[in-house]
């Protein structure tokens, strides 16, 4: 997954909530997209919300290093 796929799919976590950044704006389709690999990909680890990893909040925005 690049690291857009990635910032999409985190954006995704949030979509049916209010979006946190004001760095990134992403159509709805892209948005729709990502959720779909979030949980196709991410969410059986890391949960539907981006926070079952103890101490990785993926809507935290910090981040100890980045997976390439």
């Amino acid at each position: 997954m690049t690291v857009r796929g990635i910032l999409v799919a985190a954006t995704a976590v949030v979509s049916s909530g209010p979006v946190l950044s004001a760095q990134h704006s992403y159509p709805r389709s892209e948005i729709e997209n990502g959720a779909r690999l979030f949980q196709g990909s991410c969410a059986t680890c890391h949960g539907p919300r981006g926070d079952a990893v103890r101490g990785v909040v993926l809507l935290s925005g910090r981040f100890q290093r980045v997976h390439r």
